[in-house]
């Protein structure tokens, strides 16, 4: 395992812990729909960190 697959597994870990936490807190606000509310905020949480690191990556490309 290299350094690169390291950082790789990390940033999926982290964009999953954020995932958890924003669908936690979006699902707080209504405890009718907790489920709903959890998946859709846990895929926005995961998918938009995931975006982030790979802008990340573009922009230390192109710099």
């Amino acid at each position: 395992m290299n350094t690169l697959e390291i950082f790789k597994r990390l940033k999926i870990g982290l964009s999953l812990v954020v995932g958890f936490l924003l669908g936690k807190l979006v699902a707080s606000f209504d405890m009718n729909h907790y489920s709903m509310l959890f998946s859709v905020g846990f895929l926005v949480g995961a998918i938009g960190t995931q975006g982030v690191f790979r802008l990340l990556d573009l922009w230390r490309q192109n710099n």
